[in-house]
């Protein structure tokens, strides 16, 4: 069997990859807006029911008057 040193630059270049797909996960998250009107999402439950994993969910004050009902996990 013969054996292969690698050189430091494969190492440098194997983490930059690593960081750069680690950065790539965290700038998918998103900020959904609701507001009573001008915003993408009119009520809470069609922003909810959007959201992904890490996404948040910003709500401006305002009367929302549809029955949102559970919130939890499926």
């Amino acid at each position: 069997m013969k054996i292969v040193k690698t050189k430091r630059p494969l190492l440098v270049e194997l983490l930059a990859v690593a960081a750069a797909a680690i950065a790539s996960g965290q700038a998918s998250a998103a900020t959904l807006t609701v507001c009573p009107s001008g915003c993408p999402f009119s009520q809470i439950a069609p922003a909810v029911a959007a959201a992904n994993n890490g996404d948040t969910i910003s709500i401006a004050p305002g009367a929302y008057t549809r029955a949102v009902g559970s919130l939890g996990a499926h």
